[in-house]
């Protein structure tokens, strides 16, 4: 759901992620908990709780704690957590969108809502296509790294604004219905041309 894009520093979450718990984003979850347990313990919880829904809330869900003023829940389901409205609401009044692999790839659609909305986006790393290229999506390594960004930005509010304004232009400029149909087209005309030619 599409709003007005707020100024970074009038927002009231500094750090959002909420969405499900799947094998992809235990990485995310171990750094947020702090947890040495073996990710395997993880893989194993989320094939019962499956299977026998009474024991999905057996482990901690809610990392909001971690940093001011944030939002940090794994739901045990997809489409279990906020309803459509609350999400973009909440969405477009984050500062910081973390933004961890999808069920089967590390691309997501929180991506493009999060850019969308001028979020500032941390992220594992995404495959190197034109769409990601140069983009100010901080990519990282492993989630521990992604924390201590967060926490980099949150203490220097100009960096914060910096790639506040870098995300807006890339959406705009690169990712919008209109810049990517533009892309679409000039790859089509392309194709065309090169047809013509042979």
């Amino acid at each position: 759901m599409h709003q007005e894009v707020k100024d970074i520093t009038k927002r009231n979450i500094t750090v959002f992620f909420v969405g499900n718990l799947n094998e992809n984003r235990i990485p995310l979850y171990k750094a947020l908990s702090g947890s040495y347990v073996p990710a395997k313990f993880y893989q194993l919880y989320l094939k019962v709780s499956k299977r026998k829904p009474q024991f999905a809330n057996i482990i901690k869900r809610d990392f909001s704690y971690k940093f001011p003023s944030s939002y940090l829940l794994f739901t045990n389901g997809f489409k279990k957590g906020l309803n459509a409205t609350e999400y973009s609401n909440k969405l477009y009044d984050s500062q910081i969108v973390l933004c961890p692999k999808g069920f089967h790839v590390s691309e997501t659609f929180r991506h493009y809502e999060a850019m969308r909305a001028g979020c500032v986006i941390i992220s594992e790393k995404l495959p190197d296509t034109y769409l990601y290229r140069n983009s100010p999506i901080i990519q990282v390594s492993n989630w521990q790294e992604g924390l201590e960004f967060a926490k980099k930005l949150l203490a220097d509010s100009e960096l914060l604004k910096s790639y506040h304004q870098k995300v807006l232009h890339w959406w705009r400029t690169v990712c919008n219905e209109h810049s990517t149909a533009l892309y679409v087209s000039n790859i089509l005309s392309s194709l065309e041309k090169d047809n013509l030619n042979t």
